[in-house]
């Protein structure tokens, strides 16, 4: 702000904190709060997200500050490369991928997350709850993964899958995103989604991808 300040005077410093704000406010949810803490920064508070749900918002927050100029008096457009790299200093990985994909597991019983871009609902698949031996597992257990995805239904789904974020992964990147967040969802978020999150996960890095996961709900 103070290199804006002084190039572009403190009105137009003052406007280029209103609208990168407003983005900001934008993205989070009404009930999370926001402040100024110092003079380059901006605070968010997210109710109830740990630490996996703050770095995917944090990830969704970059994307929107950086996604286009901020105007200025309607004449100037000032690039915000200057706080786009404050966001990556803290979150960027030395992969030097510019696409980031975030696979998150959940349940929808205990709501939908909020930081997702694309959700798929495999409650179609084979229930492991109904597994006396399987119930008090999770979709990390390997009796789990096989009970889940070694049938027509989960191997051709997850194949399928992974075959059109395959296709649509160039486009995104295209479009300048710097990561995206896919959730699959179950039930109780602990056997089917995680283990279709895993397996998904997998294929994706044997392309090369570099993939995140976390399991919102695998503990409940």
């Amino acid at each position: 702000m103070r290199r804006i300040n002084l190039q572009h005077g403190h009105k137009s410093g003052d406007e280029v904190l209103a609208q990168v704000a407003s983005r900001v406010r934008s993205t989070v949810r009404g009930n999370d709060s926001m402040g100024r803490p110092g003079n380059d920064e901006l605070a968010v508070l997210l109710v109830g997200a740990n630490d996996d749900q703050a770095v995917l918002v944090a990830r969704k927050i970059l994307h929107r500050v950086q996604s286009e100029p901020v105007k200025v008096d309607d004449t100037t457009s000032l690039n915000v490369h200057e706080l786009k790299a404050k966001l990556i200093g803290a979150f960027d990985t030395d992969d030097g991928q510019r696409l980031q994909i975030a696979v998150e597991s959940f349940g929808f019983k205990h709501g939908m997350p909020i930081d997702a871009d694309i959700v798929m609902d495999v409650r179609f698949l084979p229930n492991p709850h109904w597994e006396d031996d399987l119930r008090p597992l999770t979709g990390h257990d390997q009796k789990v993964r096989d009970y889940v995805l070694e049938t027509a239904a989960g191997s051709g789904f997850v194949e399928r899958f992974d075959d059109l974020l395959a296709s649509l992964l160039p486009q995104y990147e295209a479009e300048g995103r710097s990561y995206l967040t896919v959730a699959i969802g179950c039930t109780g978020g602990r056997h089917r989604s995680v283990a279709v999150a895993e397996e998904l996960a997998e294929r994706l890095r044997g392309r090369g991808i570099a993939v995140r996961t976390s399991h919102r709900d695998v503990a409940r």
